[in-house]
C-alpha cells in the first residue's frame, strides 16, 4: 500500500534475488553489509554471487530510495559507484565511510562518528561483521526519522525563523534518538 506509513525488513538471499522470487518487489531502502564466499556452493563464482545481489540495487530500489553501503567491502565500493552512476541516493557507513564512521573499537565497545558528533556503544553481540551489522541498523534508523521529521516540518506552519529553530532542534533529537535506539544488544 504506497500510501501507508507500514514498513518491514527482511534479508532478501542471493538466492532469491537470483531465482526472482523478489521479481515485482519495488524498495525504498536497500543495504549492502558485506559479500563472502559463504554462498559458492549455489553460485559459480564471487561474479555470480555479485551479480545476484547487485540487482537490490539496479532493479529492485525505487530511483527516490536510498543505498546503505559497507564502504569497507571491496563490493560495497562497486555498489557506490554504480548509485554514482544511476544518480541514486546512498550512504556509507564503516571506517572508511564518508557518512557513518567507525572511529575506534575494542571488542565489543565502540565508537560511531556521525556530523561531527560521537556516540559510543557497547554491546554483547561478539565479532567485527555484528558492529557493521549494528551501523546499517543505525544509518537505517537515521534515514527513517529524517523522512518522520520532513513530514512533520511538511505538515507545520511557522514563520521562517521559527522554522529553522524547529529543524534544528528536531534534527538533534532525531539524530540522538535515531542512533540510541539502535538495539545493539540484539540486533
Amino acid at each position: 500500500n504506497e500510501n501507508s506509513d507500514d514498513s518491514f525488513a527482511f534479508e532478501a538471499s542471493s538466492h532469491g534475488l537470483e531465482q526472482e522470487r523478489f521479481a515485482k518487489l519495488k524498495l525504498d531502502t536497500a543495504i549492502f553489509t558485506n559479500l563472502t564466499r559463504d554462498h559458492l556452493d549455489y553460485h559459480a563464482n564471487m561474479a555470480d554471487y555479485f551479480a545476484a545481489k547487485l540487482k537490490l540495487f539496479t532493479i529492485h530500489l525505487k530511483k527516490e530510495g536510498f543505498a546503505i553501503i559497507n564502504a569497507d567491502d571491496d563490493y560495497g565500493a562497486q555498489i557506490i559507484s554504480i548509485c554514482k552512476a544511476k544518480q541514486l541516493k546512498f550512504f556509507t557507513y564503516g571506517k572508511n565511510a564518508n557518512d557513518l564512521k567507525l572511529t575506534s573499537q575494542n571488542n565489543e565497545l565502540f565508537t560511531l562518528k556521525y556530523q561531527n558528533q560521537l556516540y559510543e556503544f557497547n554491546t554483547s553481540l561478539i565479532g567485527e561483521f555484528q558492529i557493521y551489522n549494528i551501523m546499517a541498523v543505525v544509518k537505517n534508523n537515521i534515514k527513517q526519522a529524517i523522512k518522520s521529521m520532513m513530514i512533520d516540518i511538511a505538515k507545520t506552519e511557522l514563520d521562517q525563523d521559527s522554522a529553522i529553530d524547529s529543524v534544528a532542534d528536531k534534527w538533534a533529537e532525531i539524530i540522538r534518538d535515531a542512533i540510541l535506539s539502535a538495539d545493539v544488544q540484539g540486533v
